[in-house]
């Protein structure tokens, strides 16, 4: 099945951009560089400034790759969906959730920080803020940064379902985390399929969806979301 890539974004702590810049979004470690909220919404949003940073990172990339694509807020003409993969999750938020419930039996627990304390959080406010009415889940992710979410998405469209998926990686793991090996990156970048886009002239590039596996047009395999920001490097 062929599906086409009509946007895409990223936030990582090299910086910010899309996938019309045609650049590749280059992932590394340490805290990510948020665009300005103007640059991302044309209204303020009151709960934006609340969010914790695997929230804010969601719906900043979200917000990038809507408008890479020309998709503006709220006007989607049909269903769009989102699936989201991460390693860490809302860990951070955890962490400091937990510590609020520490002392007086947890009679001090942040109410705001329980509110983030699950990584499905990003998918509500996103479908708030953006009109999403399609299917929307979150997945683990193991191995090759964003593969998962892709995966998810093509399987959804492939299914019938809806014809548009919104497929991102989104990690935000807590600061000193001790790890073996590499640290952990951070960031979030999303991409924008769709099986039937309204300009085929459009479309940035194009994957073909097969029992599970997505292959670019030239027959490389996907392994990383990265792999569909200017394929053709």
């Amino acid at each position: 099945m062929d599906i086409w890539i009509t946007g895409g974004a990223w936030i990582t702590p090299h910086g910010f951009g899309c996938m019309g810049e045609g650049k590749r979004p280059v992932l590394g470690t340490g805290s990510p560089v948020l665009p300005p909220d103007r640059e991302l919404f044309p209204r303020p949003h009151p709960r934006f400034g609340r969010f914790d940073m695997y929230t804010r990172l969601g719906c900043s990339a979200v917000a990038l790759a809507l408008k890479d694509a020309g998709l503006k807020e709220g006007e989607a003409s049909e269903p769009i969906g989102m699936v989201v993969s991460s390693l860490y999750e809302v860990m951070e938020t955890d962490m400091a959730y937990y510590q609020t419930t520490l002392e007086q039996g947890g009679v001090l627990s942040s109410p705001n920080l329980f509110s983030y304390t699950l990584p499905v959080i990003v998918l509500g406010e996103c479908a708030v803020m953006f009109n999403l009415t399609g299917p929307t889940f979150c997945v683990g992710e193991g191995y090759g940064t964003g593969i998962s979410a892709l995966q998810n998405a093509a399987s959804v469209i492939a299914s019938g379902k809806t014809s548009r998926m919104l497929a991102g990686w989104i990690d935000s793991p807590p600061v000193n985390l001790a790890v073996t090996g590499d640290q952990p990156l951070a960031g979030a970048v999303f991409v924008i399929l769709d099986a039937m886009p309204g300009n085929m002239l459009s479309f940035r590039t194009k994957v073909v969806y097969d029992k599970g596996s997505l292959a670019l047009s030239s027959g490389r395999d996907v392994s990383s979301i990265t792999d569909l920001f200017n394929p053709e490097e």
